[in-house]
């Protein structure tokens, strides 16, 4: 992303609840009400080191799928609220569920998808931890949903 500094002093920094992942959407948004346009400039580009940038959700590390799920409940929050946001709400919660069907090799990544959705939901904060174990019955919750949605684990 690129930002004028009058944008920056306009509507400030990048809010740090979201620390990664959907934080360049909420400065979007915020950046539209306060007047501000976005622009995509598609013949620009930006190489990151070989090795850096891995292809594939296998190749991801638990905190992706971990700020993924979490910060995009958190951001509708923030910007459509519960009531107003319950469609975009079920359907971030019906993605970040249906994407541990492809993930059926990688419990870490689907462990973390799941406290992210219990984290959004209970608006915490903070740093990913894989150490954390969900209370049982919001796991038995969150795969009884993952059955009766996609059929999975």
């Amino acid at each position: 992303m690129l930002i004028r500094r009058a944008l920056v002093e306009a509507v400030g920094h990048f809010d740090e609840q979201f620390f990664a992942y959907w934080e360049d959407v909420d400065y979007s948004l915020r950046s539209i009400r306060a007047g501000y346009h976005n622009i995509v400039v598609s013949e620009d580009e930006v190489r990151h080191a070989p090795g850096i940038h891995e292809t594939g959700l296998s190749a991801k590390p638990p905190h992706f799928f971990y700020y993924m799920a979490r910060n995009e409940l958190l951001l509708t929050r923030k910007h459509v609220g519960w009531w107003a946001g319950r469609r975009p709400l079920w359907w971030a919660i019906r993605r970040a569920l249906g994407r541990t069907s492809e993930l059926n090799d990688y419990p870490a990544a689907i462990d973390a998808i799941f406290y992210g959705l219990f984290d959004g939901l209970t608006f915490r904060r903070g740093a990913f931890d894989p150490a954390r174990r969900l209370p049982r019955p919001v796991r038995r919750l969150l795969l009884a949903a993952n059955r009766a949605l996609f059929g999975a684990h």
